[in-house]
């Protein structure tokens, strides 16, 4: 679904032609989290920690458990994973995984574990020095956890879309649900406010009038 992203979001209804981003829609987002459900794995519980942290792919598939705590409740976001093209000594390019610290401070953050993703996370648990995507020292690359997760929606008929799409989901029903802009910003590890807004913050007129009148008031 393309949609023009507002503070105060419907579903059904676009407004504002401005910063065109790929959300799932309701149904579909409810629709994925059913059969999330169905019979959960570390694969399917990394696209649950997507939906509810908002965090990138290569993140996600860095991520390990001595990066989750789950006693003060907290996930730390301090690698990231990507393939890059590189040339080897006959000048032929290659491509090769990579891990190392995200490429701004912003991204390097703490995100605070809601209750439902605790408990799910207390059930996988596992050593240390492991991924959480395999509960081994094995990791996941990002293309091909991209290709479980298109799994999941061809499975769910839901049409297909990018890893990407629920970062967008996630920001822009952090909004609609009345998550402050700056919040929304440090969570998604954005280093500046102003992008988050220019991307997910376009309020409709609905919206614009309840605000003016509110300026109105006692005139």
């Amino acid at each position: 679904m393309k949609i023009y992203c507002n503070s105060n979001i419907d579903f059904d209804k676009l407004s504002y032609k401005q910063s065109e981003i790929s959300i799932f829609t309701e149904p579909e987002y409810n629709k994925l989290k059913a059969y999330l459900a169905i019979s959960e794995d570390n694969k399917k519980l990394g696209i649950i920690v997507a939906m509810l942290t908002g965090i990138r792919i290569g993140e996600l598939c860095a991520l390990k458990w001595e990066n989750i705590d789950l006693k003060h409740e907290v996930i730390t976001i301090n690698k990231t994973m990507q393939r890059i093209k590189i040339a080897d000594n006959t000048g032929a390019t290659k491509t090769k995984v990579i891990i190392d610290t995200p490429k701004s401070n912003a991204s390097i953050r703490a995100i605070p574990i809601p209750q439902i993703l605790l408990h799910k996370l207390e059930m996988f648990k596992s050593k240390e020095n492991t991924y959480l995507l395999t509960n081994t020292t094995d990791y996941i690359e990002p293309r091909i956890y991209q290709r479980h997760f298109k799994s999941y929606l061809e499975a769910c008929s839901i049409k297909d879309n990018n890893f990407h799409t629920l970062r967008h989901t996630f920001a822009t029903m952090a909004i609609s649900r009345g998550i402050d802009i700056k919040t929304v910003s440090i969570l998604l590890g954005h280093t500046d406010v102003g992008f988050t807004m220019k991307r997910y913050v376009h309020p409709n007129m609905e919206h614009k009038r309840e605000q003016i009148e509110k300026l109105a008031m006692g005139f």
